[in-house]
């Protein structure tokens, strides 16, 4: 077995989600700098400045019964097969029931169509703010990369932070 530094392959991975951390918002937005969310946010939803993991802020969301909340930022990045990602968050959750759900989604696509799709679940209950991470390879070229948190429970409050994704 040879175990030099010339027999191995080093591969070093960027930082590719903007505002990870959701540090940044413009000004009187409750929502991070470069994600959007979808219509059904309440005015309670979005930056809270009193729980987080990091930084200045996190981004809250609050269970409602029949509403689907997201938080999505999509990238225009572009790779091959076998390229190796890295995708993690924080959670925090108070009351958070089983039914709906809970998840960071990532994917990847070859222009429209969608060529992979990694989700990690939250967990139930109340907890605090723990660590998710998903390793994983695309398995065909890709174009664009959408992280999306999605929340669709009908009560319980999630809070998101310190989004990572490596490239």
């Amino acid at each position: 077995v040879d175990l030099s530094p010339a027999s191995y392959t080093w591969t070093i991975q960027k930082e590719r989600a903007k505002n990870g951390g959701f540090n940044t918002y413009p000004v009187g937005s409750k929502i991070p700098t470069f994600w959007v969310k979808n219509f059904v946010f309440a005015a309670t939803d979005g930056k809270d400045t009193v729980v987080k993991k990091e930084g200045t802020a996190s981004v809250k969301i609050a269970g409602a019964p029949a509403k689907n909340k997201t938080l999505t930022q999509t990238l225009t990045l572009s790779g091959v097969a076998a390229g190796k990602f890295t995708f993690s968050y924080w959670a925090k959750g108070t009351a958070i029931p089983v039914a709906g759900v809970c998840r960071g989604r990532v994917r990847l696509f070859n222009g429209a169509a969608v060529t992979l799709t990694k989700v990690i679940l939250c967990n139930n209950g109340t907890y605090a703010f723990g660590k998710k991470t998903l390793i994983f390879n695309a398995t065909s070229a890709y174009t664009k990369v959408d992280i999306t948190f999605t929340y669709s429970k009908a009560s319980g409050t999630v809070w998101f932070d310190a989004v990572s994704l490596m490239k």
